[in-house]
């Protein structure tokens, strides 16, 4: 869920290095922040920085905001990644906490890494 225009919201930039997903992926990232009003996900992309292969995307999330999320190597639900067992905060997925204190936040992340 994307809230905007509140004094408690948090500019939450997720980043993620691609190298590990072949020479063609782009980033895509999915996640419980980007559910419609039905609760179903979105797949949304992230902009390419210079000609690196790392991903960014900025959202704005509530204080301490938790939730599931992960990155795709393309705008297809198969394309996701594979997160690592060591890395699975919720269900199979990453887990975001935004900031309960700071109005910006970077969670950078590795592809299935």
């Amino acid at each position: 869920m994307r809230i905007l225009g509140s004094e408690n919201n948090v500019a939450v930039t997720f980043n993620v290095d691609m190298s590990n997903a072949g020479s063609s992926a782009k980033g895509y990232i999915t996640g419980e922040f980007t559910a419609d009003a039905n609760g179903n996900w979105q797949i949304f992309p992230m902009k390419q920085v210079g000609s690196s292969s790392t991903y960014t995307f900025t959202t704005h999330l509530s204080q301490g905001q938790t939730g599931a999320y992960y990155y795709l190597s393309d705008s297809v639900w198969t394309a996701r990644e594979t997160v690592p067992e060591n890395l699975q905060g919720k269900w199979n997925d990453r887990l975001y906490q935004a900031s309960s204190t700071e109005k910006e936040q970077i969670i950078s992340n590795t592809w299935s890494n």
